[in-house]
């Protein structure tokens, strides 16, 4: 059912209704606790890192990606405790 609703609208209609409570999603979870801040962003930056490996990799380079991500994702903890 919804995504015949989405289905109707134009692109720019479907991103202004996906990206609304997405947006107020994220300002709560911003808002609500440091733990919830940590993981929101510490899975956004999983993603950003795996996406970036997949486009490297589609350059024809042949990066380590297990070693990328986990390093990226050892340097964003260390960071946040650090500062935290």
């Amino acid at each position: 059912m919804a995504l015949t609703f989405l289905n109707k609208l134009t692109n720019l209609q479907q991103r202004f209704v996906i990206g609304l409570p997405g947006a107020a999603a994220i300002v709560f979870l911003i808002c609500y606790s440091e733990w919830t801040y940590f993981f929101l962003f510490f899975t956004i930056c999983f993603f950003a890192l795996k996406e970036f490996y997949n486009l490297i990799q589609q350059a024809g380079i042949k990066p380590n990606k297990v070693f990328g991500i986990a390093s990226g994702m050892l340097i964003f903890t260390l960071l946040y405790f650090l500062e935290k």
